[in-house]
């Protein structure tokens, strides 16, 4: 199982949910309409990416994470998502 290092320093198993949620909220923070289906498609190619640098078992970080969002984001044309999801994340 995947997990990520966080901020406070613990240790979680990654969560596709999560990420899931994080997204269509920037989205709405913006007025962006991101369905369920782009959402899903946009998490699993974020996990995929994790994976294939961390393996299925690996370590990453909420800075990782972020990372990765925000070149997918931008790399699938969401320039505006990616650049409020990256500034968001600060807040």
């Amino acid at each position: 199982m995947l997990r990520v290092y966080k901020r406070s320093g613990r240790i979680e198993n990654f969560d596709n949910h999560r990420l899931m949620t994080s997204l269509l909220n920037t989205g709405y923070d913006m007025n962006f309409t991101l369905n369920q289906r782009e959402s899903e498609l946009l998490v699993e190619e974020i996990k995929d990416k994790i994976i294939d640098i961390r393996e299925e078992d690996g370590l990453t970080s909420t800075f990782e994470i972020r990372a990765l969002v925000t070149y997918i984001l931008r790399k699938r044309g969401y320039s505006d998502l990616a650049y409020h999801y990256y500034k968001n994340r600060f807040n």
